[in-house]
């Protein structure tokens, strides 16, 4: 098979940078919408986020 994991499906570096898996890009995601909690937006989890981590007491 063309690089799938078991059940067709990976967590990390997929395609899907809302949910992170592979097999499908975001705009055909099973995934409900979902607030990011290290950037704040809607639309993907925080382990996918392309954000930079900030610490806010040191910026």
């Amino acid at each position: 098979k063309s690089g799938e994991s078991s059940g067709g499906r990976k967590k990390g570096g997929g395609n899907c940078y809302k949910c992170g898996e592979t097999g499908h890009k975001i705009a055909e995601c099973p995934q409900k919408e979902e607030k990011c909690f290290r950037c704040g937006r809607l639309g993907h989890r925080v382990d996918v986020c392309r954000e930079k981590v900030v610490c806010f007491n040191c910026g």
